[in-house]
This record gives C-alpha cells, sequence and structure tokens, in this order.
C-alpha cells in the first residue's frame, strides 16, 4: 500500500452545480434561515426568467425600486 503524496492532492469529481443540488447541501448542512434565504433569492432568479421568456408582468404585478429596495437593502 502506497501512501499518497501530500503534493498531489487525488482530483475530485466536480460536484453537481445544479439549484436543486445547491439545495439539498444547504438542506442538509445550513440552518433554517440560510435555507430561505436561499429559496427567496432562487425565486427571484426564476422570476427574472420568466420576465426575460414571457416579457413583464402587467403594472399591476410590478415591484417598484422602492420596494426592492426596502426588501433587500439596496
Amino acid at each position: 500500500m502506497t501512501v499518497p503524496d501530500p503534493r498531489h492532492p487525488p482530483v475530485l469529481d466536480r460536484p453537481a452545480c445544479t439549484p436543486s443540488a445547491i439545495r439539498a447541501v444547504l438542506a442538509a448542512n445550513a440552518d433554517a434561515a440560510v435555507l430561505r434565504r436561499y429559496d427567496a433569492e432562487l425565486d427571484f432568479l426564476a422570476r427574472i426568467e420568466r420576465y426575460q421568456r414571457e416579457g413583464p408582468p402587467p403594472a399591476a404585478e410590478r415591484t417598484s425600486r422602492e420596494e426592492i429596495r426596502a426588501q433587500y437593502g439596496v
């Protein structure tokens, strides 16, 4: 049996980088607040993708810049 050379660590397979794979890792290792924040941010990204695909929502369903600033502090 040989000892691995510490100067050349083994190359590991790249982990899955899909949103559901990331969420699964967070669900197993993070607290509930982190998981809720990830879900909220993922929902925000899905909304943007839908806007790009289908166009913006009607004016009554839009979020104003002021609402975004208040919610996200940006």
